[in-house]
């Protein structure tokens, strides 16, 4: 190769070397654009609740409360992160907040930012002013009121004293009463209870009222009866002069016709024969023989009781004269002896002694003895 070849030669290798060095040089002046690192959550709602609900960012912590009756365990959240970024669990896709969830955000350069939701349930405020229950839990038994609307009815036994009931009272979660449950209040009258919701604005009053039962009357079956409207009535009754009776375990002894004591059945009221005897030797006695009856003449018996242990007693009726005296006459069964239990005690003008007669206990032990 001559020496204008060489030339050429490397006149075009120098050509291309610049050449190359020039296209180096371009392609380190444009270089490949960096990718973000963002990786933020800028907000998070639950907007398919009524109202939208948002978190509280707060580092990578996201507080969310939601209200009390929400179903935690199927929320949807609305996620914003930064531009480019991608987030897992993603956004629009139903999650269970029972417990706190942890969403990872990815930036555009593959980096990463955990964030952890915590949804937590406001108290539910009560709106309810309800009565449930109203209970006389002091009774023996216990006596339950009756709610209608908003009135109670409460009967209570005929014997109970109105004027100091205790009632325990049920009312709606967190409510308050007043009066009180379990205070004393007079029920003479009805009494107005008032329950406050919770929250405050609902209020409702109970009016409240104590009723007693009938007082209990005795069912009484007669073992017998004679009377006038049966047509039971025995010959020898008359209404002026039969006006008193006692009775033991087995008779029942009638005053008649002032001087007499006739003596009945128990069992069914028919004439008992008292076998006295006469016996003249006391002036103020005169039995009638072996009849329905026993008595003592002109004695002017008005009354007759027995004691405890059948003692039968009868007396006269003394009205005030200054001159006769008041006598008891005993008989220790039907069929013994009269005695003169008591007898001297004159009432003053204007009084009158025994018009009725009663005795309790034993003449012949600590029994007392009433003759009004």
């Amino acid at each position: 190769m001559n020496l204008k070849e060489q030339f050429k030669l490397r006149t075009i290798l120098l050509f291309v070397a610049m050449f190359g060095l020039m296209f180096t040089a371009c392609k380190d002046d444009d270089p490949e654009p960096d990718r973000s690192a963002e990786k933020a959550i800028s907000s998070f709602t639950f907007a398919g609740l009524t109202p939208p609900v948002a978190g509280t960012i707060s580092g990578t912590n996201i507080a969310v409360s939601v209200p009390g009756t929400t179903d935690v365990t199927a929320l949807v959240p609305t996620i914003v992160i930064s531009d480019d970024a991608t987030v897992s669990p993603n956004t629009g896709v139903s999650q269970n907040f029972s417990a706190p969830v942890t969403y990872t955000v990815t930036a555009e350069d593959g980096s990463t930012q955990a964030y952890t939701v915590t949804v937590t349930k406001q108290d539910v405020v009560n709106n309810e002013a309800n009565i449930a229950s109203f209970v006389f839990a002091g009774l023996t038994p216990p006596v339950d009121g009756a709610l209608t609307g908003t009135d109670i009815a409460v009967t209570v036994p005929f014997d109970v004293n109105v004027t100091t009931l205790v009632p325990t009272i049920v009312i709606s979660t967190n409510a308050t009463v007043s009066p009180a449950t379990d205070v004393a209040q007079d029920f003479t009258e009805p009494v107005v209870y008032t329950v406050t919701a919770e929250d405050g604005t609902t209020i409702q009053a109970y009016t409240v009222t104590v009723t007693k039962e009938a007082a209990p009357r005795a069912v009484i079956t007669p073992v017998w009866e004679r009377t006038l409207a049966g047509d039971g009535l025995p010959t020898w009754f008359t209404a002026n002069n039969d006006r008193d009776l006692a009775a033991s375990a087995d008779y029942v002894y009638v005053h008649n016709n002032n001087d007499k004591i006739r003596v009945l059945s128990a069992a069914d009221g028919t004439d008992v024969t008292a076998g006295f005897a006469d016996d003249d030797t006391n002036p103020n006695k005169e039995y009638i023989n072996g009849k329905e009856n026993f008595a003592s003449g002109n004695l002017f018996l008005l009354n007759v009781a027995t004691d405890d242990n059948g003692v039968i007693l009868g007396s006269n009726l003394r009205n005030g004269n200054g001159v006769n005296g008041w006598n008891l006459y005993k008989w220790n069964d039907k069929d013994a002896t009269q005695e003169l239990f008591f007898s001297g005690y004159v009432p003053l003008q204007g009084e009158a002694l025994a018009d009725n007669l009663s005795i309790v206990g034993s003449v012949d032990g600590d029994g007392f003895i009433y003759a009004p």
